[in-house]
């Protein structure tokens, strides 16, 4: 919730602390333990896992251009 009140510069001005607070390296870490922990809480019964890649980048033209 604090996204919807607090600016861009107030957001910025406490990530250093918040990743600190739950000794996190970066933001794609805190994110992560974030959305696992979500998930744990909410999957009932439901065996489940959270998956992310290790790289997601655009392409134009290569490795395969895009159709359009």
């Amino acid at each position: 919730m604090c996204c919807r009140t607090l600016s861009s510069d107030e957001l910025e001005t406490m990530t250093p602390e918040l990743l600190k607070q739950h000794r996190r390296p970066n933001t794609y870490t805190l994110t992560k333990a974030v959305a696992e922990k979500l998930v744990e809480e909410h999957r009932g019964d439901i065996p489940c896992c959270v998956v992310r890649p290790t790289i997601v980048a655009g392409s134009y033209r290569e490795p395969v251009p895009v159709c359009v």
